[in-house]
């Protein structure tokens, strides 16, 4: 909800889009607003970084260059792990009724994955027949 009128896709405060203030229902545009605008329509980083403020602008650095997700390695990580999850969640709520199902043991693990490979060998078998022509 803006307060300024828009006539043939312009503001009438210059295109500046604004919200009104608490105190008053009328909003005014600022020359730092103007200036912050100007920088985001450039797509520019508002961080100086000079060598008075080394440390400071160092820590500003370092927070821009983290990653999300554990960056590269974490995000290889989700590639690899999600489809499988993905399969092994459809698994339990199909063929065991959404109860999260395990190895017995250490010497069941082999025969596990190659009971829940079996469940998607028969449903793929099952769609390859009743798909065929």
């Amino acid at each position: 909800m803006s307060s300024t009128k828009v006539t043939n896709g312009v503001h009438e405060n210059g295109g500046l889009r604004q919200r009104p203030s608490a105190k008053s229902k009328v909003s005014t545009v600022t020359d730092i607003g103007r200036e912050s605008d100007k920088r985001l329509d450039k797509h520019t980083s508002s961080v100086k970084f000079t060598t008075s403020r080394r440390l400071v602008n160092a820590k500003i650095y370092c927070a821009l260059l983290s990653y999300e997700f554990g960056g590269p390695i974490g995000v290889a990580v989700m590639i690899a792990i999600f489809p499988p999850l993905m399969y092994y969640f459809w698994i339990c709520i199909w063929f065991y009724d959404g109860a999260l199902v395990f190895p017995n043991g250490m010497g069941d693990i082999i025969p596990f994955f190659g009971r829940m490979w079996g469940h998607v060998q028969s449903v793929r078998t099952q769609l390859t027949t009743q798909c065929a022509y």
